[in-house]
């Protein structure tokens, strides 16, 4: 198994937003390597919290030009795990 954490994406990532195109086409789908033993797995945009998720720790996140911060907050049978914190950026492409 992976590292604990978000696998995808990277910190740092750069991606790209046309505008041309429907924004549900272009969602990103944030993934995450956790502990068998996680039982509570919440995923947030920018200090928001974007949903709670289960196995396999996926979820769709809808981008917006700008900025953010992806957070994956976690708590396991033994408590809260740390969190999982990045940097990424979108862009709109012209």
């Amino acid at each position: 198994m992976a590292k604990p954490g978000i696998i995808w994406p990277e910190s740092g990532s750069v991606f790209f937003v046309d505008p041309r195109d429907p924004p549900e086409n272009q969602a990103i789908t944030l993934r995450a390597s956790l502990p068998l033993d996680s039982t509570d797995v919440s995923w947030w945009v920018d200090d928001i919290l974007l949903g709670e998720v289960e196995t396999p720790f996926s979820m769709r996140w809808i981008p917006t030009p700008g900025e953010h911060i992806l957070r994956l907050k976690i708590l396991n049978r033994s408590g809260p795990f740390p969190v999982e914190c990045i940097r990424t950026r979108l862009t709109r492409y012209l």
